[in-house]
């Protein structure tokens, strides 16, 4: 019986991995910030997805385009049995200061109106390549630390 598609792609042989970023500081542009509950619905997450601004040149040598994503989760409350209670608000220091601009005496609260902010505005990010699940084969880039744009 014939596709009633007619379909036929070759994908044997096919890499259909995902370029990768190398490890460095580039300038991303946050494209979305939302709130939503965390994988053990236990509390929240503060999810931040970012977009290149430049093209930038791949672990493999190809060409990565303006608006790459990259993604990183922000928790909003401590991890319970945690041996620092303190290291989210850590976290979400270092991500106000880098996103705004703030220091400890003008950081402002994180409420939603602070979170809505951030969409739109530019950051460096470190960003390194994982493998995960450990040797298993599979990579991505992750994010190490934010920092002002300058």
């Amino acid at each position: 019986m014939e596709d009633p598609l007619s379909l036929n792609i070759p994908l044997q042989n096919f890499d259909s991995s995902r370029p990768l970023l190398p490890e460095g500081d580039y300038e991303f542009q946050i494209a979305e910030a939302t709130v939503a509950p965390n994988k053990d619905k236990t509390g929240r997450n503060l999810e931040l997805k970012f977009s290149l601004t430049s093209p930038a040149t791949a672990t493999n040598g190809a060409t990565i385009n303006p608006n790459y994503p990259v993604f990183n989760i922000y928790p909003l409350q401590a991890k319970e049995g945690g041996k620092d209670p303190d290291f989210f608000r850590r976290n979400l220091c270092d991500l106000l200061d880098a996103v705004l601009g703030t220091t400890i005496s003008d950081r402002p609260a994180l409420t939603m109106d602070v979170v809505n902010s951030f969409v739109g505005r530019k950051v460096l990010v470190h960003v390194y390549v994982d493998e995960y699940p450990e040797n298993s084969g599979v990579f991505s880039n992750k994010v190490k630390r934010l920092k002002k744009a300058s």
